[in-house]
């Protein structure tokens, strides 16, 4: 350490928590788009499909969709039972 010179008195600024500009979450309207055509493709490559029709893609959306509504109602009406 240099001779008088304090601890901890480096050039960084100590700007206070908050003051920079705020990040912003991605806001999807459905969250079912998310599921990327790379994602879909990857699941067919696991159950063995080797070639994938364009159509396959809005298809698979909607399939995972309504798992997903139905798996949701599922795990209400268990708590609500309990």
């Amino acid at each position: 350490m240099a001779k008088g010179k304090a601890k901890g008195s480096g050039k960084k600024g100590g700007k206070a928590k908050g003051d920079g500009a705020k990040r912003q979450k991605k806001v999807l309207k459905n969250s079912v788009e998310g599921i990327s055509k790379a994602s879909i493709r990857r699941l067919a490559r696991r159950g063995g499909v080797k070639r994938v029709s364009g159509q396959l893609y809005e298809e698979a959306r909607g399939v995972l969709k309504s798992f997903v509504e139905v798996r949701n109602a599922c795990v209400c009406a268990t708590l609500f039972t309990d």
